[in-house]
């Protein structure tokens, strides 16, 4: 009984913290999904994901696009 909930706790993903206003402050002072996803530690489709769920839209490019 103990091994399963040892191989339960050790194959659930973590799960990550997420906080909409940082993100609404993010996008407004323009930064990109990508980073966004940076920010937060999780993959730039979770970033755009979330921000359609509350309604919010990027504007920014990325940095890394003037190199």
């Amino acid at each position: 009984r103990c091994l399963k909930t040892i191989r339960k706790f050790l194959t659930k993903p973590p799960q990550t913290v997420f906080n909409i206003q940082i993100l609404k402050e993010k996008i407004d002072d323009g930064a990109s999904s990508y980073d966004c996803a940076r920010t937060f530690g999780v993959s730039q489709s979770t970033v755009i994901r979330r921000a359609k769920q509350h309604g919010l839209q990027f504007k920014g490019k990325s940095a890394w696009r003037n190199l």
